[in-house]
């Protein structure tokens, strides 16, 4: 497998190196950076057998965030319509938090295992009993 990169009028060829199936990498130079076309060739006795082209994206430096990732300060002017439309606050303290009382619904968790154990106890033993005064069947 081996990768062709536009570089003006010409282009560089990497070969891609296997490091699990299906999967493959190279080192690219550093002048490579930004969006750009990546042409990936299969080659088979030195004939291009297949070769797809894909859009890339290659940050500036080693480890850097996107763009699109980067942290973006809040949006205090939403924050603030957000709160006063449902009757919150921005930035309460934390105390304030736990000791709110707040209306709504509250769940109930009954568990029901001695209720089916019950039941299933009942049933066996109805079973048992049909059994024996029925007789074995025929």
């Amino acid at each position: 497998m081996q990768a062709r990169l536009p570089q003006g009028t010409q282009s560089d060829e990497l070969t891609l190196i296997p490091v699990a199936p299906r999967m493959y990498e190279a080192t690219l130079p550093l002048r490579y950076q930004g969006n750009f076309p990546v042409t990936i060739m299969k080659r088979k006795d030195g004939k291009v057998v297949n070769h797809t082209t894909e859009m890339v994206m290659v940050s500036q430096a080693p480890g850097e965030s996107l763009e699109e990732y980067r942290q973006q300060p809040a949006n205090r002017d939403l924050l603030g319509a957000l709160a006063e439309g449902t009757g919150g606050r921005i930035d309460p303290d934390p105390s304030e938090l736990v000791s709110q009382k707040r209306e709504g619904h509250k769940i109930l968790i009954h568990p029901l295992d001695n209720y089916l154990i019950t039941v299933a106890l009942l049933l066996l033993l109805g079973d048992i009993a049909l059994r024996v005064l029925r007789g074995p069947p025929v």
